[in-house]
């Protein structure tokens, strides 16, 4: 569908649009799991008991036991850091900082019980994301000097228990995922025979793309309560097919055949189609007395589906193979009621990268993460709690090769990569 709002989807052939698919956001490749105060607390591994609406992420299956309406609102705030080592560049090794920057995420969930088995739910959060921006003159700008992702997820589920006997249960949910996805990228076209411009500062170089897209998804999810103490849940997410069939290009007038020096042109026919991963999850809840709760949960994402990435221009073709890899995702995560007022949480991740060394670049500086997570949840009353989390990331470094015919000149280094994450949630019960 056309750009409601101008919305850039910067582009210089297609390795660039590698990166609009993973670069400094904090989950693997570049999906966010973010979604929640409480979640980013416990590192989403509480997926087998529903605490509060935003179980509708996590497993919406586990709305069953919610009572009334209830209601999450919340946001949650990234700020990534690392930096770019070049190996000898014309001014010998150059180090370049990731540009700084704050990204918000916000979320909003709500739950109905319409009869003790049968409840529905409506969330919003996001799925997938990235901002990426380096100095437009820095060396690798020929590969990306600046790449965002944008999206949100519109989510209604309807829930049912089908199962209520002797302390156990069992419940199915089903829902519908609308996907809103926006990427705007920025690079700078090699000169002639160098991998790099002829002069940094020449905007004929410059290369957008523009274009967004609502794409459409399902979800199941299952959870079974074997006790008071004991649940699993599980939840599956489907593909997501996002089709930027209208899309613009801003493009250099050689790209399309005007060789006239310094043209431009502007509203250039572009397209690509980006295939987001499905995912599947297994969770454990144990609840070993009133005042503690240990979850654990793995998380597969289907990353292979990003095998390729091909961009037309002007019915010109440019592919970009990718291989990226299925990943895993392994999280832990601790509650402690401490008392009626204050509850603490816990969590680690384990969060694995899907992007193979052989087609590592600056578009996708990143490799396999851990995350440290603490938070607190203030019960003013017993219809109205706070959660507030801290997490902190950190990536392990990376050595990425010279390819030039990909826009790295030069041998480089990614490291000292990491991010602060701080969340706040608001929780209503009616």
């Amino acid at each position: 569908m056309k750009k409601q709002n101008s919305l850039r989807f910067n582009l210089a052939l297609v390795p660039l649009l590698a990166g609009l698919l993973a670069q400094n956001a904090p989950g693997s490749g570049f999906a966010i799991y973010e979604t929640s105060a409480r979640g980013l607390a416990m590192g989403n591994a509480d997926s087998a008991r529903a605490a509060d609406a935003s179980t509708l992420y996590t497993n919406p299956a586990a709305m069953t036991s919610l009572k009334g309406t209830q209601v999450t609102f919340g946001a949650t705030a990234i700020m990534p850091d690392m930096r770019v080592t070049n190996y000898g560049t014309p001014t010998g090794d150059q180090i370049t900082p990731l540009n700084n920057y704050t990204a918000v995420a916000p979320n909003f969930y709500v739950t109905h019980a319409l009869t003790n088995r049968l409840s529905i739910g409506f969330a919003e959060f996001t799925q997938y994301g990235l901002k990426s921006t380096f100095p437009e003159n820095w060396p690798g700008t020929v590969n990306n000097y600046y790449t965002d992702i944008v999206s949100f997820t519109l989510n209604p589920n309807i829930a049912y228990k089908l199962i209520e006997k002797n302390g156990q249960s069992l419940s199915l949910a089903a829902g519908l995922q609308v996907m809103y996805f926006d990427v705007t990228i920025s690079k700078s076209f090699p000169s002639a025979g160098t991998p790099v411009p002829s002069a940094l500062t020449d905007l004929t170089r410059r290369i957008v793309l523009e274009g967004d897209n609502i794409g459409y998804g399902w979800n199941l999810a299952l959870q079974y309560e074997l006790n008071r103490k004991f649940a699993i849940g599980l939840t599956y997410r489907s593909e997501v097919k996002q089709d930027l069939d209208e899309a613009t290009a801003d493009v250099p007038g050689y790209m399309v055949g005007d060789y006239t020096p310094g043209a431009r042109h502007t509203g250039v026919p572009a397209s690509g189609k980006i295939v987001l991963p499905k995912s599947a999850s297994i969770g454990a809840t144990y609840t070993p007395n009133e005042k503690w709760l240990v979850a654990a949960q793995a998380l597969w994402t289907g990353w292979s589906s990003f095998d390729a990435l091909n961009i037309y221009i002007d019915g010109t073709l440019y592919p970009s193979e990718k291989k990226w890899s299925d990943t895993w995702r392994y999280s832990i995560g601790v509650e402690h009621y401490y008392n009626e007022f204050i509850t603490l949480r816990g969590g680690f991740v384990w969060d694995c990268d899907p992007v193979p060394a052989a087609h590592a670049d600056f578009l996708v500086p990143s490799n396999d993460r851990r995350i440290y997570s603490l938070g607190i949840g203030l019960n003013f009353t017993p219809n109205f709690h706070v959660d507030f989390s801290y997490a902190v990331i950190f990536i392990d470094s990376r050595t990425i090769e010279a390819r030039p015919a990909d826009g790295i000149p030069y041998k480089a280094r990614i490291d000292k990569g990491h991010a602060n994450i701080v969340s706040l949630s608001a929780n209503w019960k009616f």
